[in-house]
């Protein structure tokens, strides 16, 4: 039980003991009392806080790989060159084997030139693994097959 207006505290657990809160003239301290006991409770609401963790709700958890047979190939055949009809002339490939960034959905059909474009892997993802909160993330800035979808 706490008295302010008293100037006491009393803790129930150590047999009711109380204390009495006096500066050196033997003044009972009303103002410094509510200060200690308003640092108390601020500090023990962050150290709550901290303990049981303010991070986010959901821990992230992996689909699975980006690939390029297993889900690059159908996606630029199916969303990037759907309006080709010779999907066997449709394939995925990174310009640069060392760097994940340049993949691109390739269509070279006999006697056309390459036709090449860009893959958003975030909508890949989202399209292989059939969730609208899917991503793309790499696991190595230096390998282009190194790209996984969590979500």
């Amino acid at each position: 039980m706490i008295n302010i207006q008293r100037g006491t505290v009393c803790n129930p657990a150590a047999g009711a003991r109380c204390w009495t809160l006096r500066d050196r003239r033997g003044t009972v301290v009303r103002s410094d009392l509510k200060n200690y006991l308003a640092t108390c409770l601020t500090l023990t609401a962050l150290a709550v806080v901290a303990l049981t963790g303010a991070g986010p709700a959901h821990a992230a958890s992996k689909l699975g790989p980006l690939d390029q047979r297993g889900q690059l190939g159908p996606y630029c055949q199916q969303v990037v060159f759907s309006d080709m009809s010779a999907k066997w002339a449709i394939n995925a490939s990174p310009d640069n084997p060392a760097n994940p960034y340049t993949w691109k959905c390739r269509y070279t059909p006999f006697g056309v030139g390459p036709l090449a474009r860009g893959i958003d892997m975030n909508a890949a993802c989202r399209w292989a693994y059939r969730n609208s909160g899917a991503y793309a993330q790499t696991w190595s800035k230096s390998w282009a097959w190194s790209w996984d979808c969590w979500r």
